[in-house]
């Protein structure tokens, strides 16, 4: 107990002040996100959409092609599937522009199977997005 004492004392003499995030916070990345990619033509893929507490994102990029992915069928679910095998669900040549989540890879099975997954349907934009 001494010892995580002594490890905050360099925190404590100095009072650290974390700078918040320039281009996205916590609270704000649902509107980052449809600021930067809700414009026509572009193509977004959420992972995990179905409206289990509420929330819907869909409105957020109603000016992009907007698809919702989940496990289970339901409010918000255009392809219902396995996010592990995601890259069978859409042709060889279909790119996706965003593809984003939140609270869904902690209830994966093999997470990092699922990241190479979206690597292969991601267009040069590189953007993933996990929350």
């Amino acid at each position: 107990m001494a010892l995580g004492f002594l490890a905050t004392i360099p925190t404590r003499i100095f009072n650290h002040k974390i700078a918040k995030p320039i281009n996205v916070s916590h609270q704000a990345w649902v509107e980052y996100l449809s600021e930067q990619f809700n414009k026509p033509g572009l193509r977004i893929l959420e992972i995990g959409s179905r409206v289990v507490t509420g929330i819907n994102l869909r409105d957020k990029f109603n000016k992009a092609n907007y698809i919702g992915f989940d496990f289970y069928e339901g409010d918000n679910v255009d392809v219902v599937g396995d996010a592990h095998k995601l890259s069978t669900y859409f042709s060889k040549s279909e790119k996706l522009d965003l593809i984003f989540s939140s609270a869904v890879f902690e209830h994966l099975y093999m997470p990092w199977v699922v990241a190479e997954e979206i690597d292969k349907l991601i267009t040069y934009y590189r953007w993933f997005c996990i929350y």
